[in-house]
């Protein structure tokens, strides 16, 4: 039923997608792309997502959408990462961060998340605890959608099997505050699940 829906739902975006192109709304087309990248990884199909994505961020930065840019490069960064591709996102990453002040405040908490998981991918220890330090001093101003909580849960577990207890265990905790605000139980499931194993290991 589920994938009905999201069928549905992609049809529906690719005829206004069409309609969009011919009328040359340049910044509708780029957000409509990201909304199918979106379809596609809920469906768990990251290579479509990235396809969407990267097309999105063609026409955003054909026509000078810094924000529509920015949140390309976020989404790709976290597609990368979901395809264990951790360097990949590094470098979208490093993309935001060469726009400098040109990031809206809005987007910025989850440049820092995407962050603090590409650090921990990549194996930087050190700046991923700085990174998790500044999430923690953001308290409930770190929004609390499911990228946000998938990347603070991949970033936890990461750190875990890395033997990486004391970040593994701040990350934890800022992953399942994120899920008990937006409402996601199974995600605080697991996310209570590499808490136990980080107790368990401690023990």
């Amino acid at each position: 039923m589920l994938d009905g829906r999201l069928d549905e739902a992609e049809t529906k975006l690719r005829d206004a997608l069409a309609r969009l192109e011919q009328g040359a709304f340049r910044a509708e087309v780029a957000a409509t792309h990201v909304s199918l990248g979106e379809l596609a990884r809920a469906r768990g199909d990251l290579r479509l997502a990235r396809t969407e994505y990267a097309a999105a961020l063609g026409q955003a930065r054909a026509y000078g959408l810094v924000q529509d840019s920015v949140i390309a490069l976020l989404d790709l960064a976290i597609t990368e990462l979901a395809m264990g591709r951790p360097e990949r996102a590094a470098r979208r990453l490093a993309a935001v961060d060469g726009l400098g002040g040109a990031v809206s405040p809005r987007w910025q908490p989850y440049v820092e998340t995407v962050a603090v998981a590409v650090a921990a991918g990549c194996g930087h220890w050190e700046r991923a605890e700085g990174l998790a330090e500044g999430l923690f001093d953001l308290g409930e101003s770190l929004p609390a959608d499911a990228d946000v909580v998938e990347l603070l849960e991949r970033a936890a577990s990461t750190s875990r099997l890395a033997g990486q207890a004391v970040l593994a265990g701040d990350l934890a905790d800022l992953a399942l505050s994120a899920a008990d605000r937006s409402g996601d139980d199974e995600a605080a499931q697991r996310i209570r699940r590499i808490m136990q194993d980080l107790s368990g290991s401690a023990s």
